[in-house]
């Protein structure tokens, strides 16, 4: 200090501050290379860098705002990240802020830290770390990992002083982190030497390039292997690829080159595995101390590989220069078996024969366990914790060694290529960018010109042109010279927009600026890849463009397979999407993969500038990233050539799921770019109120196992080749377009896809029936008020639709699927358990809170609309339509769900299927036998271990007693020899001691028999409790999953699981239940009044009593005394809440009802209905179910007892419901709805909303048994229930408790009462409305006697005897009146409307020699019943209008009219109808009139008297009715054949 005594207080004292910290923390940890330095010269030369670094040295100024940070105290307590520049001053600082958010907006830049910070860089080299080859900064106190942009290895080990750096903190993995993992330093500019200046020591002449060898001779000299060789190589580097970490060794290559020739270096010797981050691509350097060697996984064979003599020395470009002189090599005696290989490993003959494999037991050469050095067939090194690991089976490193003893373990067999490319399909430049080539003689490929393939030293290596063919892409001959300064190809000559969003910057983008050609050809890409990817450049940035303006125009899902193209680019990380997944945005266009190379990643933050080299380009992989993504491999290098300014933290990469899974699975990165998006898309609409935020790549794994079933991914990952191998392969080399094919959407937008379709293909005229156009508006509003839209999710466009969520039941009366983002209702059903395949209702409440994945499902759009259309005409006009409203849900079947996270429910349920298979389980008094004995041999054992270790510390006792005795016995004697006195008063001290003693020792043994008796009770209660959870399959995962299913407001869960709680249950079997409908119960409870609740009632037999439970049973097996007791009939009510079950309520199921939080039996006992005195009430006990109470599904008892074969009621079908005799009033049947129809209602005044759309509906179902068998007619009244879906044309309904009666003219129907209850037993296909088959050819007489038991529709071929009847008439469309002269006829009141249609009505008499029938035609057949053209029935409409009406009818032998006889129409209908032109034969296609439903046998009651002449004699017989039919198709002979 007495050399700055000029100097201030302040200034002394921060001085002395300086002194004593080099001393302590900067002193300490110099070596050897920095000579003897005092700790007082090393504190001047830190005082002389600082001065230099803030301003001139006769200012002295020093930074004392500045303070000293050691690396401890940096890592422990800098939790931001933060800059700090020593040479700047305040205004630069702003202006950098600046510069540096005008960048990227949304983000700030760091924040400042006025921190001094000195240390050694190390290697990471040290013996008691891993050797990763990291650089760190050291001090007394720590390391911490650094990032450099151009490290010298002169910088190591010297003590220096850095001006300016960026520390950025890492999120803490626990407390197990080390603290140097914390965070990492970003050192942006170059450090201060404080001993002595690297730049002036360093003497380029001093650098011995006469003794090395180019790129080209150490090729050739490789290929001969001489005893002892080493090599000193120079060259430009041209790749540098990624360090590998492989069962604990580590590894990296790096690729020099000369001219075309390239030379791979391979480094696996920890003390140079440094050398990885100080060497670039275009850096030129010079390697000594190389040694051949041999890998046998490699069919390139030998390579040059570092050595522990080897130096790394970096040259200036202008040193390297063209040696005429033959290179001297250096020959050495052969080195010492430095790890220790056999000597016959170490020998290698002259020829360079690859070694033989390791066959003796010696210790394994290279660390390496037995198996993974001495390769199996099989053999694939086992990757370590925390490091890259080998899943796929890569091969193990370097198998085998040259003649100095480099242990590198081998590749035993040559099989076939692992990724499946034939070798020939690349060719290689010289900078080692491998294009496609073509093989065959065909037209080029990529379409370049021969003159392409040549290039100047520094430009981009094309390959040759093998093929004759033309240029596709219109590549001009000059286009392949190239100018020194890089690839001069020719700019864009299109003049529209960049198709994939580039701007000019990105596609010219490398250092040299090599603008792409443009593709002039109209053919396909002849390589599969899209417009633009027609060429590439090493050196530049090939993002190719594209002439069209816009998107890509053909985003179809098929996979087709393409090339991808492996270019250079220099650009910006503008966003990190997921650092785990390896996901990155450059310059905001751009996507960036980097998960198939095991980076650390640091430094990747927004803002920094990176340089790519070898990187392959992707267009349009997947829909959910950008169009055009980068990805890199292990052929790849990525250097970061400036960091960030902006303060953004980086997440943690470490233990990245999906890495290992891409790893493990060797996914394509079409597959893994939709990983990713699934991931993202699963934190958002699942986290964290169904699945935890640690839980979401597990269930991301399972999601992808559910829908890539079918697709595989590529082979063996083949290390060596990917990274050595000319012409390069790699997984990434050729990859499918949108892989997989499915789209997963979100709930929410599932919903908005169904409403947009739902109006986007409605088609009014399309709801009309054939006579649509002849409909009054009476009929015409009706049959469009109701219409139904089915879509499979599969075949959505451009891609199918797959939903994950979780199973629900709201508080509504509909199961639901939900994710965070919204719900969907969902009508489901599930296979039956009698293997036929059919379905049935659903009834198995475990599928409540399961995460499932949803790939099957049918979208179901169901439109109501409220109009008054005029007539068919005005159907284009919306102004007509006054409410519109739509209802869309979908339907599904159970058994198609894949299961990704289960209740605990269904998690027992499966473990139960599981373990059990087809085997009958053991009954449950052998198995709580069984856990008595083997409870009571374990409670012998611990009292036969606990004797045991009494009797030790019995023993151990006396022998402390004996001792104790003694020497007890001799400080008496001694007491005795010194007095009485005393030896009374310690004999009173020793009795006092003695009791004091014994009393402590007998509480101690007391308290440790209640310890061990409480440890006993413990341990049996946990016993048996986990063997209840294996009986009941409730492990402690399910009771988690459980908890966060049912507790899904609470996802973090309780103080206990629901399910841990006391609850009584009873068994009930359900016999039939009632609809849910708005009902005033009288009841009120939850604080609501009294009024109408939405309710439905069960009547069910309650089996057994009700039992008691310590935690909820769930849907254990049923026990045998649960069903020890009277059944007893009892009426559940569910109200409000409770309605939630009634989805999954079904007669004939067992159910268990909990009832939690208690142990009071009484409260599962029903109550009867009181009475006045002398009433008797012959009703059940009704008891309410309870919001909270939980119902479980018995889907098998397992012991046999007479309720497991119980039969619900009678379920009739269609026939039997029509044929029934009996006079049953409520009637329970299935059916397949064939039609649905919204009847009229009358309008409101107001505005109607969604529930009065549907809240006042009556609708009219016509249910069949088959598509063509008899059809019944139901009718629903939905004013007082809620809306039910699932009434579509084509499913399979069970219609419960409704009332059958007759109509006036005697056919059967059925209507809804209160009671009635709807259950959609099975799914119908989306085609069930058209039939493919043509109806079967029946004769008539076979049909009046069969009727409808011989089918509905059908062929008749027969012959028109007479029209019997014909009316037209011109309507009013809107009171149906005669329309005459374009005016309404009815005149009280007066009808103003300005429409008519026109209606026609005819009936014919046909026989086809069997029978005759009287056939009705509507109004589109009528002409061609007449035989009229079109032209000529539209002037027949034409003709009407005057008149309005018309009715011809035949009388006897003549046909005869209400109008005048001479009236010429009538005339002319007259001919008409007795000409030949009607009496032909013809096949019609006609269904059976409803009064022709029933057989003939049944129908005598309709049968007439009839009187027949034959000659002289007379006849009288009954004769039945003819048969009624309706003709809706005519098929003239032309069109029949």
């Amino acid at each position: 200090m007495d050399n700055f005594s000029e100097r201030s207080d302040v200034e002394r004292e921060w001085l002395q501050e300086l002194f004593v910290f080099v001393r302590d923390n900067l002193f300490p940890v110099l070596g050897p290379t920095t000579g003897s330095v005092s700790p007082e010269q090393l504190s001047l030369a830190m005082i002389r860098r600082v001065e230099g670094a803030v301003g001139s040295s006769s200012a002295r100024s020093l930074p004392l705002s500045y303070r000293l940070i050691s690396v401890a105290e940096l890592v422990t307590w800098q939790r931001t990240p933060c800059c700090s520049n020593l040479t700047w001053s305040t205004a630069q600082h702003r202006e950098w802020v600046r510069e540096a958010e005008q960048a990227l907006p949304n983000h700030k830049a760091l924040p400042r830290a006025s921190l001094l910070l000195i240390g050694c860089l190390s290697d990471g080299c040290d013996p008691e770390r891993s050797r990763d080859g990291a650089w760190r900064v050291r001090d007394a106190t720590g390391t911490v990992h650094c990032e450099l942009l151009s490290p010298s290895p002169l910088w190591l080990g010297l003590p220096v002083l850095f001006p300016c750096w960026n520390y950025i903190p890492q999120p803490a993995l626990g407390k197990d982190q080390e603290v140097e993992e914390r965070g990492y330093l970003e050192l942006v500019g170059c450090p201060l030497p404080l001993t002595s200046d690297p730049e002036i020591t360093f003497n380029p002449a001093g650098v011995n390039l006469k003794r090395a060898v180019g790129v080209r001779e150490a090729a050739e000299l490789i290929q001969h292997r001489v005893r002892g060789l080493r090599v000193k190589v120079y060259g430009e580097v041209s790749g540098v690829y990624p360090l590998l970490n492989i069962a604990g060794k580590s590894l990296f290559c790096l690729r020099l080159r000369e001219g075309r020739h390239t030379l791979p270096l391979l480094v696996t010797e920890p003390c140079c595995l440094w050398w990885q981050q100080c060497v670039c691509v275009g850096r030129s350097v010079c390697v000594s101390g190389l040694r051949v060697c041999t890998l046998q996984g490699w069919s390139g064979n030998r390579v040059l590989c570092a050595t522990s003599q080897s130096s790394l020395t970096l040259l200036p470009d202008t040193l390297i220069q063209d040696l005429s002189d033959p290179p001297t090599l250096d020959k050495h005696t052969p080195d010492p078996d430095p790890v220790g290989l056999d000597p016959q490993l170490s020998d290698c003959c002259s020829t360079g024969c690859p070694l033989p494999e390791r066959r003796g037991a010696g210790p394994d050469p290279v660390g390496l366990d037995p198996p993974l050095s001495d390769c199996c067939s099989t053999g694939c090194p086992l990757p370590e914790t925390g490091r890259w690991p080998d899943p796929v089976g890569l091969d193990p490193p370097l198998s085998d060694c040259c003649s100095t003893g480099c242990p590198l373990p081998e590749r035993r067999g040559a099989g076939p290529d692992p990724v499946g490319l034939d070798p020939p399909l690349s060719d290689c430049c010289s900078t080692g960018c491998p294009l496609p080539e073509r093989r065959g003689a065909g037209p080029d490929p990529v379409g370049l010109d021969p003159p392409l393939s040549d290039c100047s030293s520094t430009g981009c290596p094309l390959p040759e042109r093998r093929g004759a063919g033309p240029d596709p892409v219109g590549l001009d001959p000059p286009l392949s010279d190239c100018s020194s300064t890089g690839c001069p190809l020719p700019e864009r000559r299109g003049a529209g927009p960049d198709p994939v969003g580039l701007d000019p910057p990105l596609s010219d983008c490398s250092s040299t600026g090599c603008p792409l050609p443009e593709r002039r050809g109209a053919g396909p890409d002849p390589v599969g890849l899209d417009p633009p990817l027609s060429d590439c450049s090493s050196t530049g940035c090939p993002l190719p463009e594209r002439r069209g303006a816009g998107p890509d125009p053909d985003p179809s899902p098929i996979l087709r397979p393409k090339l991808s193209k492996t270019i250079s680019y220099k650009g910006v990380l503008t966003s990190v999407l997921s650092a785990a997944a390896g996901l990155y945005v450059i310059d905001g266009k751009v996507g960036l993969c980097l998960a198939y190379q095991p980076l650390q990643r640091r430094g990747l933050r927004p803002g920094a500038e990176i340089e790519l080299h070898d990187v392959h380009f992707l267009y349009r992989p997947s829909p959910h990233f950008h169009p055009c993504m980068l990805c890199v491999c292990l052929h790849s290098s990525l250097r970061v050539t400036s960091f960030s300014r902006l303060g953004s933290e980086v997440d943690r990469p470490g233990d990245a799921p999906l890495s290992w899974l891409l790893l493990e699975r060797n996914l394509g990165v079409s597959q893994y770019l939709w990983l990713c998006h699934c991931c993202r898309a699963l934190r958002d609409r699942l986290v964290p109120r169904w699945v935890k935020e640690e839980c979401v790549y597990v269930v991301a794994r399972r999601l992808f196992e559910c829908v890539v079933t079918s697709e595989k991914g590529g082979g063996r990952r083949d290390i060596y080749r990917e990274m050595l191998q000319e012409p390069h392969h790699c997984p990434l080399t050729e990859y499918s377009v949108s892989s997989p094919v499915c789209e997963y959407v979100s709930v929410s937008d599932c919903v908005c896809v169904m409403e947009k379709e739902c109006w986007s293909s409605l088609s009014l005229s399309s709801l009309l029936p054939a006579c649509g156009s002849s409909l009054t508006q009476a009929e015409l509003n009706p049959s469009i008020a109701w219409s139904v839209g089915l879509s499979l999710g599969q075949d959505s466009q451009p891609r199918p639709l797959l939903l994950v969520g979780v199973l629900e039941l709201p508080g509504t009366h509909t199961l639901r699927l939900r994710d965070q983002t919204g719900a969907v209702t969902c009508v489901a059903v599930e296979t039956g358990d009698d293997g036929s395949g059919g379905q049935r209702a659903a009834n198995n409440t475990a599928w409540i809170g399961c995460l499932v994945c949803v790939q099957k499902f049918t979208m179901v759009m169901e439109r109501f609309l409220q109009s008054e259309f005029p007539s068919y005409r005005h159907l284009d006009q919306d102004s007509y339509i006054t409410h519109r409203h739509c209802r869309v849900y979908i339907q599904l079947c159970l058994n198609d769900l894949q299961i990704l996270s289960p209740s605990a429910a269904m998690a027992s349920l499966l473990n139960r299927t599981t373990q059990g298979g087809e085997r009958v389980e053991r009954s449950e008094t052998e198995r709580e036998r069984e856990e008595r004995r083997e409870t009571e041999r374990e409670s012998e054992e611990r009292r036969e271990k606990g004797g045991e270790e009494r009797e030790e510390r019995r023993e151990k006792g006396g022998e402390e007693r004996e001792e104790r005795r003694e020497k007890g016995g001799e400080e008496r004697e001694e007491r005795r020899e010194k007095g009485g006195e005393e030896r009374e008063e310690r004999r009173e001290k020793g009795g006092e001691e003695r009791e004091e003693r014994r009393e402590k020792g007998g509480e101690e043994r007391e308290e440790r028999r209640d310890d061990v008796s409480e440890r006993k009770k413990r341990s049996r209660e946990e016993r048996i409790e986990e063997k209840k959870e294996e009986r009941e399959g409730g492990a402690k995962r399910a009771r988690q999953n459980h908890t966060e299913n049912e507790t899904c407001s609470q996802p973090g869960g309780g103080a206990s699981l629901p399910g841990d709680r006391p609850c009584i249950s009873v068994v009930m079997c359900v016999e039939g239940k009632e609809g849910v409908a708005w009902r005033n119960e009288g009841i009120a409870c939850e604080g609501e009044e009294a009024g109408l609740s939405l309710c439905f009632s069960v009547r069910a037999d309650l089996i057994g009593q009700i039992q008691q439970w310590g935690r909820d049973p769930r849907n254990c097996p049923l026990q045998e005394r649960e069903t020890d007791g009277q059944t007893r009939t009892v009426e559940l009510l569910f109200v409000r809440s409770s309605v939630r079950w009634f989805p999954l309520i079904q007669a004939g199921s067992f159910y268990r009802i909990i009832a939690p939080n208690t142990q009071d039996p009484s409260v599962l006992i029903g109550c009867r209905v009181a009475g006045r005195s002398g009433v008797v009430l012959h009703t059940n006990p009704s008891l309410l179910v309870r919001s909270d109470w939980r119902i479980h599904t018995l889907t098998h008892p397992l012991l046999t007892t007479p309720y497991s074969q119980f039969v619900s009621q009678k379920v009739m079908s269609v026939a039997e419901v029509l044929d029934c005799s009996s006079g049953l009033d409520l009637v329970s049947f299935h059916g397949v709805i064939s039609k649905r129809i919204t009847l009229q209602r009358g309008t409101t005044t107001h505005t109607p909303t969604q529930r009065d759309v549907e809240a006042g509906l009556s609708v009219r179902l016509t249910v069949c048994v088959e598509p063509r068998g008899r059809s019944l007619q139901v009718y629903l009244d939905l004013s007082l229930t809620p809306y039910p879906p699932g009434l579509v044309p084509g499913n399979t309904v069970q219609f419960t408790s409704f009332q059958r009666r007759l109509s006036r003219v005697g056919g059967v129907y059925c209507r809804s009462v209160p009671v009635s209850c709807l259950t959609i037993m099975a799914l119908g296909k989306t085609d069930t409305q058209s039939c493919d088959s043509p109806p079967p050819m029946i004769l008539l007489g076979v049909w009046a006697l069969a009727g409808a038991e011989q089918c509905i529709l059908g062929q008749v071929r027969g012959h028109v005897v007479c029209v019997l009847y014909l009316q037209l008439q011109w309507t009013c469309s809107l009171c149906g009146s005669i329309y005459t002269q374009e005016r309404c006829t009815r005149s009280q009141p007066p009808c103003t409307s300005t429409s008519a249609v026109f209606q026609a009505e005819a009936k014919a008499a046909v026989e086809d020699g069997s029978g005759e029938a009287h056939i009705w035609f509507s109004c589109p057949v009528i002409s061609g019943l007449l035989g009229l053209a079109m032209p000529q029935w539209e002037g027949l409409q034409r003709s009407l209008r005057v008149r309005g009406h018309l009715r011809v009818y035949t009388r006897g032998r003549s046909m005869v009219c209400d109008v005048d006889a001479d009236d010429p129409l009538f005339q002319y209908l007259s001919c008409v109808c007795s000409s030949s032109t009607v009496c032909r034969p013809l096949t019609l296609i006609c269904t059976l009139h409803t009064r022709s439903h029933t057989p003939a046998a049944r129908r005598e009651d309709s049968a007439q008297l009839k009187r027949f002449t034959r000659g002289d004699r007379e006849f009288v017989t009954r004769m039945p009715p003819p048969l009624q039919l309706t003709c809706t198709h005519i098929l003239e002979e032309r069109e029949r054949d």
